[in-house]
């Protein structure tokens, strides 16, 4: 009977240690992690991208054209309006809930406590300091392997439409 009870208190141990490694995070943990590695920061950078990305987007639409004055003006200020309706609708007091939820599900309290303690280390901040040139640097290169790859498939496309329009009831009749 002895060998049974150490048995099942064994089981007890290795099950509650086992759900207390798995334990969900708290906000507060998961807000820490958010803050060393300066997801914020982030966000407000993306909004600072998309300005500018939105505003090439503009000059590049209206580059063949001779605008007015007040066209020119309302182009110029369009990209300011639609980052401040991003602003408002992405903004970190909306999206840092979603942030949270999202750690939850898919991290332990453990997993966070230990990115937490690796962002704070020198090397995490190094990291989170380097990550958007690198980030930029494989956007440019993807971009650059991504032109080809569409011109690519743009000809298949044209190919396969050709040959679809090509096809007559007389040379593919139907069943």
């Amino acid at each position: 009977m002895p060998v049974i009870r150490r048995f099942i208190l064994f089981i007890l141990l290795l099950s509650s240690s086992w759900s207390a490694c798995a334990a969900q995070p708290t906000a507060e943990s998961i807000e820490s992690l958010l803050r060393v590695t300066k997801v914020e920061a982030m966000l407000e950078s993306f909004y600072v991208s998309m300005e500018a990305a939105m505003r090439q987007a503009m000059v590049r639409s209206v580059a063949d054209r001779t605008l007015t004055p007040e066209q020119k003006h309302l182009i110029d200020h369009a990209p300011q309006r639609y980052v401040a309706v991003m602003r408002e609708e992405l903004s970190w007091a909306s999206v840092k809930p979603l942030y949270i939820q999202i750690y939850q599900e898919n991290f332990t309290q453990a997993e966070i406590d230990a990115l937490v303690a690796f962002y704070d280390s020198p090397v995490g901040r190094t990291t989170i300091e380097k990550l958007p040139a690198v980030m930029q640097q494989s956007m440019m290169a993807m971009q650059d392997r991504i032109r080809p790859f569409v011109a690519k498939m743009q000809a298949a496309v044209d190919q396969s439409v050709a040959e679809a329009m090509a096809v007559t009831p007389e040379t593919h009749p139907n069943p």
